[in-house]
């Protein structure tokens, strides 16, 4: 079973694929709108200190590291290759976990659903990532959180309220 995220490559939004065989390789596949699907296996070891060390099949090898910053923001070092990655798992982003670009403050969620539970008061303080609503989707109840620091300004639904998917569910504002 692979793990999907969406990710923010150098700005450019991409979907990223990863599956693993039993055998420890790693199948990559990119896909994104401003660029052609790619996919790539791969062996992937961790060395000492946080080094990686990526096996393509051809033999050939490269070494980097990963060095984590504020907000979901990585800068990924690849043999010469250098770029600033945000990702986070496609379902999360789906349930409005958290802004990775940039957000003027609706909460919203990318699929239909019903919302279990408010977890927020209007007024109250929260920070970017913040659980603000609790929505049922796909037979799964999920923490819809905060795409920004604010206050809570607008709460459009209660609890029991069908939504659909990109409906304003609240709004955070400044403080």
């Amino acid at each position: 079973m692979g793990a999907r995220y969406l990710t923010w490559i150098d700005g450019e939004e991409a979907l990223v694929e990863l599956d693993q065989a039993d055998d420890g390789r790693v199948t990559a596949r990119i896909s994104g709108e401003e660029r052609e699907i790619r996919e790539i296996a791969l062996e992937r070891r961790v060395g000492s200190g946080g080094a990686h060390h990526i096996l393509l099949p051809d033999g050939r090898g490269f070494g980097g590291r990963v060095i984590s910053g504020d907000k979901g923001l990585h800068t990924v070092i690849l043999g010469s290759h250098r770029a600033e990655v945000r990702a986070m798992a496609e379902r999360d982003a789906w349930m409005g976990d958290g802004d990775l670009g940039g957000d003027e403050g609706a909460i919203t969620v990318a699929m239909p659903g019903l919302v279990v539970k408010i977890l927020v008061e209007v007024g109250q303080e929260v920070s970017q990532g913040d659980p603000v609503l609790i929505v049922e989707a796909m037979k799964m109840e999920n923490e819809v959180k905060s795409g920004r620091d604010g206050v809570v300004g607008v709460i459009h639904v209660g609890p029991g309220d069908s939504v659909e998917a990109d409906a304003i569910l609240a709004e955070i504002v400044d403080p």
